[in-house]
């Protein structure tokens, strides 16, 4: 019976949580440079892990963000609700990779042209994102651009 319960705990797991490998590319405006890292980002319901090829780990549960070295020693512990924007940034990559736009609507003007979809930042959002693409490839999300208003951006490509 508990091999039985712990087979069917597996699979809702399994089907309820995603697996992306992804590439990063983030330009930073202010030393005109840019960083690229690999890795895969796993979410459920109420946590999300990046592993990054070269070690390091962040996990994400509720609004407790962790962050370990490769040697799985935790570095920083922060608490997202002093980080709205790093919370925000979460927020975002996750509803993107899962094409969950209805949560997005409050905070973004959507628009969409063929398989690009674009997102105009309201409110608060508008101080720190200038905006936001979405490309699909055969309705799986192929890149997210994320564009700042001090000109910094990441693009994250799937694997």
């Amino acid at each position: 019976m508990k091999k039985i319960a712990l087979i069917i705990l597996a699979s809702f797991t399994f089907l309820h949580s995603q697996a992306i490998e992804f590439e990063e590319t983030k330009f930073l405006s202010a030393l005109d440079t840019e960083t690229f890292k690999r890795g895969n980002i796993q979410y459920d319901e109420n946590k999300m892990v990046i592993h990054y090829n070269k070690g390091r780990v962040i996990t994400k549960i509720d609004n407790n963000l962790t962050i370990q070295n490769s040697s799985g020693k935790i570095v920083a512990t922060i608490d997202l609700r002093k980080k709205p924007h790093l919370s925000l940034y979460f927020r975002l990559t996750k509803a993107l990779f899962l094409k969950d736009f209805k949560s997005l609507e409050k905070d973004f003007d959507i628009d969409k042209n063929g398989s690009k979809y674009t997102f105009k930042p309201k409110g608060n959002i508008n101080k720190a994102v200038k905006l936001i693409e979405l490309y699909l490839d055969k309705e799986s999300v192929q890149t997210i651009i994320i564009s700042f208003i001090n000109n910094d951006k990441i693009t994250i490509k799937s694997l």
